[in-house]
């Protein structure tokens, strides 16, 4: 059975959604989506057809519509599967109100919820924008780390270093994101694949007049990410010197091929530390 029976039309009428040649462009459920990313047409078999361009799991794009539109999307065994929640990322305001979490399921996946007020959760986002990542803390220092993922920034947090992401990962960077990093040093660390070179590349250039300052460095083969290296330990002398020693972003140069870890400016190595008397150090570094 396919995920949704409604026709195509019906579902892009309900998303208020615009046609767009033979299809429709919704904004999507499953992310804080500012322009229409979820695409909507009639499959060759008369389906509906359903995808986010912007590259939300499938999965999770159905389950944010099902909740939205449960007659549309009818589980055969009449009850729901989202996995098994193993971590869970509060995103609170800059007052530390807890506005919603990002939580990673088992088998691997992402999903956004909010409080419901009633002491439970709600995944009906209504609207609702996440802000970045520990965002108290963010507006706090005068130079911050931008990964991509919360297990990136919880690592680099508890060697203490002040790091933060934007939720959704990967090409989820909006402009309230921007917004939040104005006047601050801002070294960014993507993950080492296209995607996050890309993301990395798109966070730079978003930031470019917002920010004081703006580089890029990278954790060294054959670690993919910021988690992934520190699991491999290192020195705080390694981190701050990679960052010092990398070149301001000038908006030209296009996201390294892989290996560029290799260049002694993009090792990342990092050892345990204390957040207060890392904020300064990490400044520093971005000077």
């Amino acid at each position: 059975m396919a995920a949704c029976i409604w026709p195509a039309e019906q579902l892009a009428n309900a998303l208020g959604a615009e046609r767009r040649g033979s299809g429709w462009m919704a904004l999507c459920p499953a992310h804080p989506d500012e322009t229409e990313s979820l695409s909507i047409w009639k499959t060759d078999t008369g389906d509906t057809g359903i995808s986010c361009k912007a590259g939300c799991p499938w999965g999770t794009v159905i389950d944010q519509l099902r909740d939205r539109f449960p007659d549309a999307f009818p589980q055969s065994n009449g009850r729901k599967s989202k996995g098994k929640i193993i971590a869970e990322y509060d995103y609170r305001d800059a007052d530390g109100e807890l506005l919603g979490q990002v939580v990673r399921l088992d088998p691997k996946s992402f999903r956004q919820r909010k409080p419901d007020g009633s002491g439970g959760w709600t995944w009906k986002l209504d609207g609702l924008k996440f802000p970045l990542y520990h965002l108290p803390d963010v507006l706090k220092v005068n130079a911050i780390y931008v990964v991509e993922g919360e297990k990136d920034a919880d690592a680099l947090r508890a060697i203490g270093l002040p790091a933060t992401c934007n939720p959704g990962g990967a090409g989820k960077w909006l402009k309230h994101h921007t917004d939040a990093l104005a006047g601050k040093k801002v070294c960014i660390i993507p993950d080492k694949d296209e995607p996050g070179r890309a993301h990395g590349h798109k966070v730079a250039a978003a930031l470019k007049g917002t920010a004081a300052s703006v580089r890029i460095i990278y954790a060294p083969d054959p670690h993919k990410d910021p988690a992934a290296w520190i699991e491999g330990g290192g020195t705080r002398e390694q981190i701050t010197e990679a960052a010092k020693s990398a070149l301001t972003w000038d908006g030209n140069a296009p996201p390294p091929p892989a290996g560029a870890g290799l260049d002694p400016r993009n090792i990342i190595q990092i050892v345990k530390g204390e957040l207060p008397r890392m904020v300064d150090e990490a400044e520093i570094a971005l000077l």
